[in-house]
């Protein structure tokens, strides 16, 4: 049952790892959760023996059970290290710390004729180490896998019996893994410069799409680049992470895009618009929604487009969303929106001055704007 130790520990740890990595790179995060795999596979088995060994213990098994016990605790817990290495995106160190152990762990705890019983065991840290971290490790661990084996059939006097299928056995997994893990790396980055390319088309796109919405309204001529920098300025302040930051931006370029379902007449309208005009004017996130549901690449940049109209207190529109019911991108933007737009010359007004347009923002603190967002707002604008 030993044998199985330092496979099945690692196992339990790694399992959570697997959706949850802080790896920021498509790359680094396939290699995290492949990593995660490994170690949720040992840490099952060793959990399977630890449960073994304590009921063997208690039905009145001898006291050599106690060190069994004892390992596996504490190989489990070394498990819950490497999981959380991992988990915080040290996955090449945490693959090499785990394969080592494994490695040396057999070596040490398992006489030849054991040994020969875990080469196949020994061919999972093989396969992994070149899908972890790099094709060529396969062939790495297979040596150090083989100069283990070797030195424990000659310390054990073993040698005469010395295992040389399971040896090339190894040697041919480490040749086939490292083929198929370079084959694997080559077609990803592939894709992934291709992805690249396509992300960089959508951008330029929504650019476009934003700047011909400014062209519509002269009156806000600028006003969607500069908004959209500024929550994002913002956004980056709270630390929120890339990939929502990225969001962002895209909901902040598309923010008006429901004005395309306003009729010219009224969006242009010189004089104020009547109630039956405002009616229509307040759909405009609802058409904003009814427009990027549909695509589902843009779904996740539609919080800013259909909700930054709603208010802290309630009273905003489409839906009358309250406090933090309101994405917290679209409370962001709102606050970065108002600020522009008063600092910013209209026909019918001068732009107001910084400390007059902050004073304003403190002014409509938790009825209009989320008061945290204004107080992080204010202190990155006095220090810009």
């Amino acid at each position: 049952m030993n044998r199985y130790n330092g496979l099945a520990l690692k196992l339990n740890s790694l399992y959570y790892q697997v959706t949850d990595t802080e790896a920021a790179e498509p790359g680094d995060q396939r290699r995290g959760r492949l990593m995660a795999m490994y170690l949720t596979l040992i840490a099952i088995i060793l959990v399977h023996v630890t449960v073994s060994n304590v009921a063997y213990r208690i039905l009145g098994a001898g006291a050599e059970y106690d060190i069994y016990i004892i390992q596996d605790v504490i190989v489990l817990a070394l498990l819950f290290v490497l999981w959380n290495l991992n988990r915080r995106g040290y996955t090449k160190l945490t693959a090499h710390a785990c394969i080592n152990l494994s490695i040396f762990g057999a070596v040490l705890l398992y006489t030849p004729k054991d040994l020969e019983f875990t080469m196949v065991i020994l061919a999972l840290p093989i396969i992994t180490s070149s899908f972890v971290i790099h094709p060529v490790a396969s062939f790495f661990y297979a040596l150090l896998v083989t100069a283990g084996y070797t030195f424990s059939s000659y310390y054990y006097d073993y040698l005469v019996n010395y295992n040389f299928t399971g040896v090339l056995a190894l040697f041919a997994i480490a040749f086939f893994t490292f083929f198929t893990a370079w084959q694997l790396n080559h077609t990803l980055q592939k894709n992934q410069f291709l992805l690249k390319d396509l992300q960089s088309s959508y951008e330029t796109t929504l650019d476009s799409w934003s700047r011909a919405l400014d062209l519509r309204d002269k009156e806000t001529e600028g006003h969607t680049q500069r908004v959209t920098k500024l929550t994002c300025k913002i956004a980056k302040a709270m630390k929120l992470p890339e990939e929502e930051i990225l969001y962002i931006r895209r909901g902040s370029l598309l923010h008006d895009i429901g004005k395309l379902g306003v009729p010219d007449d009224i969006l242009h309208k010189d004089g104020p618009l009547t109630e039956e005009e405002w009616q229509i004017m307040h759909q405009h996130p609802q058409f904003a929604y009814n427009l990027l549901y549909p695509i589902e690449y843009l779904r996740t940049a539609m919080d800013i487009p259909y909700c930054h109209h709603e208010r802290w207190d309630g009273t905003g529109y489409p839906r009358g969303l309250k406090e933090t019911d309101i994405p917290l991108s679209a409370r962001i933007f709102a606050v970065a929106d108002v600020y522009d737009a008063l600092t910013s010359d209209r026909p019918y007004r001068k732009a107001w001055s910084k400390e007059k347009a902050l004073e304003y923002l403190q002014k409509e603190t938790g009825t209009h704007f989320d008061p945290n967002i204004v107080e992080i707002f204010t202190r990155e604008i006095q220090r810009l």
